[in-house]
């Protein structure tokens, strides 16, 4: 059984913002499934992402590759 996050969830692991999340969803670079007008994410992209989050000057880039 896969255990799925909100977008909002998902972001506040990360430390980003639930639009940074969405917006990554509405352009195919998460894998992602929207269930009434909410995101949600598998749990394990969770770690894929942390591994690839970058700190810059005006905050936090997300970054991955598939």
């Amino acid at each position: 059984m896969i255990n799925y996050l909100s977008a909002a969830e998902f972001a506040k692991e990360l430390g980003v913002s639930r639009e940074a999340i969405s917006r990554r969803c509405r352009l195919g670079m998460i894998r992602a499934s929207k269930v009434g007008g909410n995101w949600f994410l598998p749990y394990s992209m969770l770690t894929k992402f942390k591994v690839t989050l970058r700190p810059t000057e005006k905050g936090k880039r997300l970054s991955y590759t598939k």
